[in-house]
């Protein structure tokens, strides 16, 4: 008897724009990514890995499961590197969000991912 387990992996699409501010960790990146936020279900804080490949524009927020926007944690120009961002839980209620990361290289499209985060106190 097999028992089949599956990992979720964040979303990632096509689409328009979003927002707020990292800090810089490391200089190169092989692929622009939205890495898994930990820890999750965080109760204080959650740190949310956004790598970048090439230079570009990033938009990055979090918003509740009415699709409001609670938090910006990302926005601007930002070289290749991998930023840890993070979310505070100080005026946000327990329950499920969602991260929305829009990422705009200057050579090419628009790339949207997202990831659910739990908090949990």
């Amino acid at each position: 008897h097999q028992q089949i387990v599956h990992l979720e992996k964040p979303e990632r699409d096509q689409g328009p724009a979003l927002a707020a501010a990292p800090t810089r960790a490391s200089a190169t990146a092989a692929e622009t990514a939205l890495d898994a936020a930990f820890p999750n279900p965080f109760s204080r804080t959650a740190t949310v890995p956004l790598t970048l490949a090439q230079a570009a524009e990033v938009d990055v927020r979090v918003v509740d499961v009415l699709g409001r926007e609670v938090a910006r944690l990302a926005q601007g120009a930002r070289d290749a590197g991998t930023y840890p961002l993070t979310l505070a839980a100080d005026a946000l209620a327990n329950g499920v969000y969602v991260v929305v990361a829009e990422i705009r290289p200057a050579s090419g499209d628009t790339v949207r991912f997202t990831q659910r985060i739990t908090l949990a106190r």
